[in-house]
């Protein structure tokens, strides 16, 4: 049986996510559910990633390499790709500093997911007006304490802050990779603002 390396990248970040191996039935599935679908070797059987978890890994495009080899897939995953609840299974450098924001919005969805009443859950029921309010209060709380205060209390006041804003992205349905997607267009509008400045010298 042939066996393919799957590489699964995430569209809109580009963060390598995860490695896996697909036969040709796995491969036929995934393109035809558009939910990526593995052959496990240990298990000798397919399976789908999240049928267990929830985070399925929804097919967005696919291409072979050069000598069809190995596969690429690009996907929007549902949510944390590593059985270990991380975004990747990989410990990626340049992605090193990106989990803040994924920690805080599933700590809101799971609070938003739980019967139970939580500090999160009855601030985001007081509705938009008050997020907004929220968070302008605790920009201006950074702001002094960047100024009269100690870098403690700037520390302090600045992950009031960030938690604040991930409430605020979460309740607006806004995903970490919509951001880092936009500024990512944001560097390469730059770099070519640049080139083509270069070249008109």
């Amino acid at each position: 049986m042939k066996l393919w390396p799957a590489i699964i990248q995430n569209e809109s970040s580009g963060q390598i996510l995860m490695l896996g191996f697909m036969n040709q039935e796995s491969l036929d599935l995934t393109l035809k559910t558009q939910l990526i679908t593995f052959y496990s070797r240990s298990r000798n059987k397919l399976w789908k990633k999240g049928e267990t978890s929830g985070n399925f890994l929804k097919l967005v495009s696919w291409s072979w390499d050069c000598d069809q080899d190995s596969l690429l897939f690009l996907v929007k995953p549902d949510g944390p790709t590593c059985h270990l609840k991380t975004t990747s299974c990989f410990a990626d450098t340049a992605f090193k500093n990106s989990g803040l924001f994924e920690t805080l919005t599933t700590r809101i969805q799971e609070s938003l997911d739980s019967s139970q009443s939580t500090k999160t859950k009855d601030f985001l029921n007081l509705g938009k007006s008050n997020w907004i309010r929220k968070l302008q209060e605790e920009a201006c709380e950074v702001g002094l304490a960047s100024t009269f205060e100690t870098k403690d209390r700037i520390v302090s006041e600045a992950a009031d802050l960030l938690y604040r804003l991930g409430i605020l992205l979460a309740g607006n349905d806004v995903g970490v990779d919509e951001i880092k997607h936009e500024l990512n267009l944001r560097s390469d509008k730059k770099i070519a603002t640049k080139t083509m400045s270069s070249t008109e010298l």
